[in-house]
């Protein structure tokens, strides 16, 4: 190449910032709004998530924004099969139709029964499938900003929802979901350790409140040589009894 002129790959030779990558498809694409999914890719059109600069997602961020995407793809399968079963059942009227001309009655509600009911079957197995991968990668979806807003706060980029809301690119009323989340986590999380650093989080005094109610008090052991109260009223009983008759302690 001529010095001086201009290079077209001269990108590719700067190293690239990996809250730019798609944790996907690898690809530095754009992050554009989507409607269940909140952001997604512009090239491969998994779930993402805009990071402010200067803050790297973590792996536990990247991690389960692919667990939710293969739910994504595995409710894409089931709903697949939905639509298979409902052409299945017009393929159940036809064997009816037809098995009824040629074999009679008896036949055609035999042969189009079995098809019908093959059909039914992955109709009602697709829904159910459908619900439970939607649920798991909602699941998924909010453990991932959850972890984002971790990200955000470990990285000094937040110590608000407003400042969570300008370093994800969120509303305010969603960064202060995540805020109280992070809250709890923080409060009632383990110390934290190399891989799992704690997040310098603002107390709030509203948990201290709730932790009051559902702390349990579990009461010291007794030490096995010491008598209860019962025991002691036993004791003294047989004392004055043996006091009164003295017979009666001989024969012991």
């Amino acid at each position: 190449m001529i010095p001086g002129t201009f290079n077209p790959y001269a990108y590719q030779a700067q190293p690239v910032a990996i809250e730019r990558q798609c944790p996907h498809c690898r690809a530095v694409s754009q992050v554009m709004e989507g409607d269940e999914m909140v952001r997604v890719c512009g090239i491969c059109g998994g779930p993402r998530i805009s990071f402010a600069e200067g803050i790297v997602p973590s792996q536990a961020t990247n991690d389960a924004l692919r667990r939710a995407e293969r739910a994504r793809r595995g409710r894409s399968t089931a709903r697949a099969l939905g639509y298979v079963g409902t052409m299945s059942v017009a393929l159940a009227a036809l064997v009816f139709a037809f098995t009824a001309l040629v074999g009679g009655l008896g036949w055609a509600i035999g042969m189009g029964g079995v098809t019908g009911l093959l059909s039914m079957a992955m109709i009602l197995r697709s829904t159910l499938r459908s619900r439970a991968q939607t649920e798991e990668m909602k699941k998924h979806l909010d453990d991932a900003w959850a972890s984002a807003a971790h990200d955000a706060f470990a990285a000094g980029k937040a110590s608000n929802a407003r400042e969570l809301a300008a370093a994800l690119g969120i509303d305010v009323a969603r960064a202060e979901e995540l805020h109280a989340r992070e809250s709890v986590e923080a409060s009632l999380g383990p110390a934290g350790d190399e891989d799992h650093p704690r997040s310098n989080v603002p107390h709030d005094p509203r948990f201290d409140a709730l932790e009051q109610k559902v702390r349990v008090v579990v009461p010291s052991p007794e030490p096995e040589g010491a008598a209860g109260p019962e025991h002691a009223e036993e004791a003294d009983a047989e004392a004055s009894a043996t006091v009164d008759n003295p017979s009666t302690a001989r024969r012991q």
